[in-house]
């Protein structure tokens, strides 16, 4: 009796870890992935310093960050066309947060107010980043510095 009693509590441990996995996975599935935008400008005339004040005081009502503010881009190879100007990623949760973000009247006055001294591209990328240590190496036999059994 006891052994029935021991395969019976133990059936209920694994069958409530294969639940608590199964709804981790479901619940991973129907989350948004974050979305990333890239704002490149190019400024003739204004001033960098207002105009990056102005976008970060807008930022954060849309649930968004700015991770990378005013870089210049650098090229890493001779084959590399560099954009004008500098480069800014500003994270959001969701695409749908990033779109409200470039959609509002508050963004939109920030980008009249420069716009006769500057030229503003967005790209948008959507997904997940890679957390610290869990670089992702090519599956073609490439090693990864992090894993080295990759």
């Amino acid at each position: 009796m006891k052994l029935k009693g021991r395969s019976f509590l133990a059936g209920i441990v694994v069958g409530a870890a294969c639940g608590a996995f199964g709804i981790r996975s479901l619940v991973a599935e129907t989350v948004e992935p974050p979305a990333y935008l890239v704002v490149n400008t190019d400024q003739y005339k204004s001033d960098p310093i207002f105009y990056h004040a102005m976008v970060s005081a807008v930022v954060g009502g849309f649930k968004g960050k700015v991770l990378v503010e005013d870089a210049r881009p650098a090229a890493v190879d001779d084959t590399a066309d560099l954009p004008a100007g500098t480069i800014s990623l500003i994270a959001f949760k969701t695409m749908a947060d990033l779109k409200s973000f470039r959609e509002s009247q508050k963004y939109k006055d920030v980008l009249a107010s420069i716009a006769h001294a500057s030229k503003v591209r967005h790209f948008a990328l959507e997904g997940s980043p890679v957390a610290p240590g869990e670089a992702r190496a090519p599956e073609s036999g490439f090693r990864s510095a992090v894993d080295p059994r990759r």
